[in-house]
């Protein structure tokens, strides 16, 4: 049941991310002429911690991050689905064995 608790949160919190990357992407205005640059983000060098570098992150990079976790997203629902799938014959074999009078099951035969 955890796995199922966790697909839920997962899928809701990529949901969140899909309305949000989509609702920037087609509302963005090119305000200041930088059409491509989406935002700008300022740290510190870890070698030199007096210098300041800026990091531009653009609309691609945003497509790109997208995508990635979208892939990812859809992998983790596939493992989910196939162990859930996996659950389900042993839970089914384990009922069946217990209705065979000779507790001999197969899944094409049914009883043996």
């Amino acid at each position: 049941a955890s796995e199922l608790f966790d697909l839920n949160k997962l899928l809701l919190t990529f949901w969140d991310i899909r309305s949000s990357v989509w609702e920037c992407l087609n509302t963005h205005q090119g305000n200041d002429g930088n059409e491509h640059v989406h935002a700008r983000h300022f740290f510190h060098d870890d070698k030199n911690e007096n210098e300041i570098k800026e990091e531009m992150l653009t609309f691609a990079d945003l497509k790109s991050e997208y995508y990635r976790i979208l892939a990812n997203t859809v992998s983790v629902v596939l493992v989910v689905v196939f162990a859930m799938w996996l659950i389900g014959y042993q839970m089914m074999k384990l009922l069946s064995f217990w209705t065979c009078p000779d507790r001999l099951w197969s899944f094409r035969h049914g009883c043996l």
